[in-house]
């Protein structure tokens, strides 16, 4: 198998691709690993580069290959985006991003980071989130998630402010302004309805916002994707509730129905009143139509020997991936 190691150099502060680069070379040599190490350019970049050199006349043109998507979320939706549409390419992850949700369904975090445990790790089909013919690993947010990640982008280029303060400072500074998302939703074919919210969040893992659990029931071998969906409440209501949002217990509240709503589907599509920024696995995009549809079992994810992939992976049990 080739091991491919997709690098981004604007992941997290920006400052870690050299020695990570350094430190993949070193023990792939020692692993006698068949490698290859690629450095993005470009937005998008990840994904252009994987159906570029799988295709005919590219350097993995009919090999069994691994990408690992080292950077954040969104690098990962690349790879993704990409590995998706070659059958049988797998993928792996090596987080170096901010927010880094994705990867917190897998535990424990340090074995990510051991270049060995990554060679030896074990591939698993799950689920992947098609929206709009492109692929998402995680989540899409729209409305006051949505501007939290765009106000943490901005905030985390101060070298000053470790990534995970980022986001509660961009919470902060996001709530004095409170936007919010307006809509027509149809789910599975069903009728549309019109909401006006404080947000909406569609997800296939439980994670966003750098380790708000803020769907806890999701899961990403379920074949569906989760939905809750925030109804305008005050600025002091949202206080009250915001840990709980952030720790997962927000279902458990006796007074969630009246601040929210779940739902679960295999197929969305989202009407917006006006164009609206929608974040999908930390990157923004300008949409007006959101189509969402979910491929069970879509792509081979491949977790670091000796990992534990908790309910995310297995709402039946705990599976030690590779042993």
């Amino acid at each position: 198998m080739r091991h491919v190691f997709i690098l981004n150099p604007a992941a997290g502060k920006g400052d870690e691709i050299a020695p990570l680069r350094s430190k993949l070379e070193s023990e792939c040599k020692r692993l006698e690993a068949d490698y290859f190490i690629y450095i993005t350019q470009a937005p998008g970049d990840a994904t252009e580069f994987i159906l570029r050199e799988c295709a005919e006349g590219g350097m993995f043109y009919g090999e069994k290959c691994r990408f690992y998507a080292c950077g954040g979320d969104g690098t990962i939706s690349e790879v993704l985006d990409g590995a998706a549409r070659i059958d049988g390419a797998e993928v792996g992850v090596i987080p170096k991003g901010t927010g880094n949700d994705f990867c917190r369904s897998c535990t424990p975090a340090e074995l990510y980071f051991d270049i060995e445990a990554q060679i030896n790790g074990t591939a698993m089909p799950i689920d992947a989130v098609k929206y709009n013919g492109k692929y998402s690993a995680n989540m899409i947010n729209i409305g006051f998630d949505c501007e939290v990640v765009k106000e943490a982008a901005r905030i985390k280029r101060k070298p000053w402010v470790p990534g995970g303060l980022a986001y509660i400072f961009a919470l902060v500074k996001t709530l004095i302004r409170k936007p919010g998302a307006a809509f027509t939703l149809s789910v599975d074919g069903g009728k549309p309805e019109h909401y006006s919210l404080l947000l909406c969040a569609v997800a296939n893992g439980p994670y966003c916002g750098g380790g708000f659990d803020a769907l806890p029931m999701a899961e990403l071998s379920d074949g569906k994707v989760n939905i809750i969906k925030v109804k305008n409440v005050t600025r002091l209501k949202f206080l009250t509730v915001v840990k709980y949002y952030k720790d997962g217990t927000l279902p458990d509240r006796k007074t969630a129905d009246t601040l929210c709503e779940y739902v679960s589907c295999r197929h969305a599509v989202f009407e917006f009143d006006k164009t609206q920024a929608v974040c999908v696995d930390g990157e923004i995009h300008e949409l007006d139509r959101l189509e969402i549809d979910v491929e069970p079992g879509r792509f081979l994810f491949s977790a670091p020997r000796g990992a534990i992939m908790g309910s995310a992976l297995d709402g039946a049990a705990e599976l030690r991936a590779g042993v």
